[in-house]
């Protein structure tokens, strides 16, 4: 019986997370005529059963930190979805909750209702197969990328499923520095650590969208590619992500001096605001103007040279990587 409600909330809630908004609630009577779905029924009916197999992240609605809004955000759920059995016409599936064990049962795609049905066997007490789930399903998709938006037939309560995959958890998504919008709080991944508020939180271990630390933080994640932010979701102390936040990517803000010793000669450079002096062993060497764009630096010296380079600033803000198109590379420090 825990397993069948367990999978009642998970199951009949799969869809496609287009936004960071969160939607109401779907009425099932009038799914068929909801302008968020009638787009997508011919299309579902017609290439869902090939594009349901495949590697799913959870999202749901969370509550945003200091806020009474709600989002979909990561959830601790994973959901993997195996071939279709073409003698029975059912799917395997699992379901993967984090910290539970990992739930077996089967789905069956049924597009032959009004709007598309994906129904979730799973053994009773008696060790039959009976229905544990009911959700309506469409399939939204663009080029390669999609995923589903269902809503419980009960009370259309609905949710998203993300695939797991390269455009939204790609392998290198985490790496720099991200703040939310009112810099109330903050995050970084540097060289496998991780940093919140600034603080170090210990080295970190991802897996699908969980990330984990040496510290015992567990954090779930989303990169949202059109944007360039970060939907976070933080465990509390029931183990299950309660609060989410929104993160932006910081831009880097390289104003200073900074130092670093090339050769055995010292460099120092000093920027501000888009323009830079060099000095090499204390007499100068050269000046110009520059831009960043994101985690890339492109200027023009006064001598009219063209120069390009990708940039990284270490979370303490102590420490300037430059990383050049012929493969060299500088390590700054700061000095002021």
């Amino acid at each position: 019986m825990k397993a069948r409600k367990v999978l009642s909330f998970i199951i009949a809630v799969i869809a496609v997370c287009i936004s960071s908004c969160a939607y109401a609630n779907i009425s099932p009577d009038v799914a068929a005529e909801d302008p968020r779905i009638k787009p997508f029924i011919s299309a579902t009916k017609e290439n869902g059963a090939e594009l349901l197999p495949g590697r799913y992240v959870q999202l749901y609605e969370i509550q945003l930190k200091d806020s009474e809004e709600k989002i979909n955000a990561p959830s601790h759920i994973i959901i993997e979805i195996g071939q279709l059995d073409s003698e029975s016409g059912y799917y395997p599936s699992s379901i993967n909750v984090y910290g539970k064990d990992i739930i077996n049962c089967w789905m069956l795609f049924d597009a032959s209702e009004d709007v598309p049905v994906l129904r979730t066997y799973t053994l009773n007490a008696e060790g039959k197969y009976e229905v544990s789930a009911e959700a309506f399903a469409v399939v939204m998709a663009d080029d390669d990328r999609y995923g589903w938006f269902c809503g419980n037939l009960e009370d259309g309560h609905v949710s998203y499923l993300l695939p797991v995959n390269e455009y939204r958890f790609p392998k290198g998504w985490y790496e720099g520095a991200w703040s939310t919008e009112d810099g109330k709080y903050s995050i970084a991944f540097s060289n496998g650590e991780l940093y919140l508020q600034d603080k170090p939180a210990g080295k970190f271990a991802v897996t699908d969208n969980r990330i984990m630390t040496t510290e015992s933080e567990i954090i779930y994640a989303m990169y949202e590619p059109q944007k360039d932010i970060l939907v976070v979701s933080f465990t509390t102390n029931t183990g299950y992500p309660e609060e989410a936040l929104i993160f932006k990517r910081e831009l880097i803000n390289i104003n200073g001096t900074w130092a670093a010793i090339v050769n055995g000669q010292q460099w120092v450079i000093q920027y501000d605001n888009g323009q830079y002096n060099g000095w090499i062993n204390g007499m100068p060497a050269e000046s110009g103007v520059y831009e960043i764009n994101g985690d890339v630096i492109a200027g023009r010296n006064s001598n009219g040279v063209n120069f390009e380079a990708n940039i990284k600033l270490d979370p303490t803000g102590n420490y300037l990587l430059f990383n050049f198109p012929d493969g060299s590379a500088i390590q700054y420090e700061r000095m002021q």
